[in-house]
């Protein structure tokens, strides 16, 4: 029998359909990564004890959120800047995907995406973790919210006045501020949030750096200014603040700095006035818990920032204990979900036993270490739970990724390799090259608005065809050179194909050892987690087309077969 015959045959017939079958397998995947995070849903809603009250520091907080303000923009506007010299300053950090709906329940819950559950704008249903407006409306307060849909569809019933407005409506900011003062009013809720939303929309149209995108931010500030006006500050503490940045060709969803990192501002009673360094956006509602006098919400993962308020020893004292007592039943609920030992108890009680005695500077400096070491030992169960399905992952990925080099191995001697290889890495200059060279990233905001998503991936996925068109006609030009034909030919096409394929498994394995493929208790990192995607998709345009891509492989490489011939006559002639 003819064996280098028979792994021509193979090569050129077999690897093309195994091509194919990787490709189905791909496309399937894409489908369950892509919805293990629109659909991830969140293990750690079981209900937890609340906290106790403490002593209120205001009677009213008014939270305006003005949607897709950039801190770097924030920071060149007059009125805003007014409210810095009177208030407390400061940048925040939001949590990924760095969306609307994500980030409004981060705030509303004082923890990140991973733990309240809501990861993309498309989210349905409450909320099913412990937010400020439950807290309140438990506690007897009034809750209000001049916004769009959202606020209602995530926080229910638990918002008693609640003024909305479509989000696509052309009058919306208008109506809001309107519907915002009327909230505002003598004898209006207690807990009221104001979301505007024209920044965000001139982001996604123009981008920042376009002159409109300053002036909605300049009206946006405008209409805060005026609801303050119409305010009692000496009852009431005003915080100003944003979800997300844009970046600077408009989408927003990513890991940015820009997209990430946005203003907040407080004025007002309860306030003390100065700049202090970043904290998070987490720590928002448990702030308005601490000027409210309010518990705050069971599974907020933030802190209050006393620092901020104006509040004597024993209430701030007061407020960071009950914040770590209702830190410590999360830490071991967190703990439990995830198989990890339970969190000591030890500093949380030293820090009561300190309050109840009046010994209120230590019990504040005894509560801050214990919500320090709460944190690093959530931190730490995480980071197990991850670290242990990384180790039983190693020994399986490193055998694919062998068992993978071996085709080209065996097949070293009868096929044009080396040329399969130059078109496979020039294959994979031309996709990532030019990824890069049009500005876009491995990251969700580069699809600026989430009606282009299917059409980017779409257009990505075209693309993959083009160029492996375009590479195995390199390789067939290449391959003619060295003298292959016939079936050496279309066997070395296969390799071409199988080699890119292999080279966008090898990046695919990677993820898949660092955060396997189904997440269940936390979320991978988005920037590979995107890179990801691509890679899978770019798996499933080259097996798709690759027994057409051997088929002209065949077709070009005679063709410069051919006209190497007719050159070679017409030289010796």
């Amino acid at each position: 029998m003819d064996w280098q015959r028979l792994r021509r045959i193979l090569a050129a017939v077999l690897l093309p359909l195994l091509l194919v079958g990787v490709a189905l397998g791909a496309k399937a995947q894409t489908g369950k990564s892509w919805d293990a995070v629109v659909g991830y849903q969140t293990p750690y809603a079981a209900p937890l004890a609340a906290g106790s009250r403490t002593d209120p520091a205001v009677r009213r907080v008014v939270v305006v959120v003005i949607d897709a303000l950039r801190l770097d923009t924030s920071l060149q506007l007059t009125t805003l800047n007014s409210l810095r010299n009177r208030g407390a300053s400061l940048s925040v950090r939001t949590g990924q995907p760095s969306l609307s709906h994500p980030a409004l329940a981060t705030i509303t819950t004082g923890t990140h995406q991973e733990l309240h559950g809501v990861t993309t704008n498309w989210y349905k249903g409450l909320i099913r973790l412990d937010h400020i407006f439950a807290v309140a409306q438990r506690e007897g307060l009034n809750t209000g919210a001049a916004g769009y849909e959202a606020y209602a569809d995530m926080h229910g019933q638990s918002i008693s006045a609640a003024r909305l407005v479509p989000g696509d409506d052309e009058r919306y900011d208008d109506l809001i501020e309107a519907r915002g003062l009327e909230l505002l009013a003598p004898g209006g809720p207690d807990l009221v949030f104001i979301h505007f939303l024209d920044v965000d929309h001139a982001g996604h149209d123009v981008g920042p750096r376009n002159p409109g995108y300053f002036q909605a931010a300049k009206a946006s500030a405008d209409r805060v200014a005026r609801l303050i006006a119409a305010t009692d500050l000496t009852h009431t503490t005003f915080i100003v603040t944003a979800d997300h940045g844009h970046i600077m060709t408009g989408g927003h969803g990513g890991w940015e700095e820009e997209v990430l990192t946005t203003p907040l501002i407080l004025v007002g009673a309860g306030v003390r006035p100065g700049q202090y360094p970043q904290e998070s956006q987490t720590d928002l509602a448990p702030t308005i818990a601490a000027l409210l006098g309010l518990p705050v919400p069971a599974h907020a993962t933030g802190k209050p920032l006393v620092d901020l308020l104006e509040l004597n020893l024993a209430q701030r004292a007061d407020v960071m204990v009950g914040a770590a007592t209702a830190r410590l039943g999360l830490a071991k609920a967190y703990a439990s979900a995830l198989g990890a030992r339970e969190p000591s108890a030890q500093l949380v009680d030293e820090a009561r036993q300190a309050m109840a005695g009046g010994l209120h500077a230590q019990a504040l400096e005894t509560a801050t270490q214990a919500l320090d070491g709460l944190d690093r030992a959530m931190a730490s169960a995480r980071a197990g739970d991850i670290n242990r399905g990384r180790l039983l992952r190693l020994l399986p990925v490193l055998a694919l990724a062998s068992l993978g080099l071996l085709v080209p191995w065996l097949f070293r001697r009868d096929l044009p390799v080396k040329e399969a290889v130059f078109a496979a890495a020039l294959y994979l200059l031309l996709f990532y090259g030019l990824f890069v060279l049009r500005g876009f990233g491995f990251s969700l905001s580069t699809f600026n608005e989430e009606g282009n998503i299917q059409r980017f991936f779409n257009t990505r996925l075209l693309e993959t065809v083009c160029f492996t068109l375009v590479a195995v006609g390199a390789y067939a030009v290449l391959a003619a050179r060295r003298g292959a034909k016939g079936l050496a030919h279309a066997a070395g096409a296969g390799m071409f194909l199988y080699c890119v394929t292999y080279a966008l498994f090898a990046q695919v394995l990677f993820f898949v050892a660092l955060w396997g493929l189904n997440w269940t208790h936390w979320i991978p990192d988005l920037r590979l987690g995107i890179k990801y995607y691509f890679d899978l998709l770019q798996m499933v345009g080259v097996g798709l087309v690759a027994p057409v891509a051997a088929l002209v492989a065949c077709g070009l490489g005679k063709a410069a077969t051919r006209a190497m011939a007719k050159r070679d006559r017409t030289a010796g002639a």
